[in-house]
């Protein structure tokens, strides 16, 4: 159930109004896509619709975010967990669960490349350079688009892309993501097929938004380890190894945190709503190498990065896990 106006009905009902609806009976999963371009796929809890990376109408067409398992709706029990829009722009456009590499970081062969030559966006392909500095959000010319298939089942989705080596620099990306229950996994698999190495930087913009309820008091995210957050602002506030949300956001904005360098704990986040009473606990088998969530009025973005350096025929592999909660229908 997806609730749209909850953000007008703030500024008129109490509290206890919202947690009546947040909780109210949900609708039925989905068993269509709503979006041009998806499939879905379930397990006895969770519902999935998952973006084709082959479909030329899928949800995303830009250079920014790998097609490679990109979920666009989660429902568990009937209550939808991920913000997407009904009638997105295909080039820039994000939701759900998408996956990039690169944002704060040079991609592969950017920095020796010359304005005009070309780069490697892993999960994308070779791009045109066209500034001296990198942007993550300027579209870039394809120069070479990777190639990918993909194999569906009920349960699972896997896609293996390949991009030919040139100038040194090509790879293999594999994604296999597999719901069971009410987890979701997502295996990656980076094959350095060229002869240079690299190292890039990958996270999953998680975009939350639990059944459309506005990121407003009754949102928590929780870390497994004490931080100091940098970028809090207003109604956004940290207690202990929370951060609170006292009042619906007005501003987005990205509040920062460091690992502590001699943490060894799991790479683990929770993002919980008391209004719904559902929860979502993401974790990454890497070590984090930033954090950064990125907060908008509706929805509440999670983002683990991890570094990956591969050697020239050197595979590595790590898994992203996401664990729903929500009450029985």
């Amino acid at each position: 159930m997806r609730i749209y106006s909850t953000a007008r009905l703030q500024h008129i009902m109490p509290l206890t109004w919202l947690i009546l609806i947040g909780a109210s009976r949900p609708e039925a999963p989905s068993t269509q896509p709503v979006h041009g371009g998806s499939r879905m796929i379930r397990s006895e809890h969770l519902v999935l619709e998952v973006m084709d990376p082959a479909a030329p109408d899928r949800y995303h067409t830009g250079v920014r975010f790998t097609p490679l398992a990109a979920v666009i709706s989660v429902q568990c029990d009937g209550r939808e967990f991920l913000f997407h829009k009904p009638n997105p722009d295909p080039a820039k456009d994000v939701a759900g669960l998408f996956a990039e590499f690169d944002i704060h970081t040079d991609p592969p062969g950017f920095a020796d490349a010359p304005v005009g030559g070309t780069f490697v966006k892993v999960g994308v392909g070779r791009l045109i350079k066209t500034e001296v500095e990198y942007k993550f959000y300027t579209q870039h010319p394809v120069q070479k688009l990777a190639q990918t298939v993909t194999k569906w089942s009920d349960d699972t989705v896997t896609s293996i892309q390949t991009l030919p080596t040139a100038d040194g620099l090509g790879y293999t990306l594999q994604s296999d993501l597999k719901v069971h229950d009410r987890t979701l996994t997502i295996d990656w698999t980076l094959t350095n097929t060229g002869t240079k190495p690299f190292t890039t930087q990958q996270y999953h913009h998680n975009c939350f938004s639990f059944v459309g309820r506005p990121i407003a008091p009754g949102y928590t995210l929780t870390l497994p380890f004490d931080f100091t957050a940098v970028g809090l602002r207003g109604s956004v506030r940290q207690t202990g190894r929370e951060i609170n949300f006292t009042d619906p956001i007005k501003k987005p904005l990205n509040v920062k945190i460091d690992y502590p360098a001699d943490y060894a704990g799991p790479n683990t986040v929770v993002v919980r709503d008391a209004a719904t009473h559902m929860s979502v606990t993401t974790e990454t088998s890497e070590k984090g190498s930033g954090f950064v969530a990125h907060v908008a009025d509706i929805y509440l973005c999670p983002e683990q990065f991890i570094d990956i350096t591969v050697q020239p025929g050197e595979t590595k592999s790590w898994r992203r896990t996401y664990t729903f909660e929500a009450p029985p229908s």
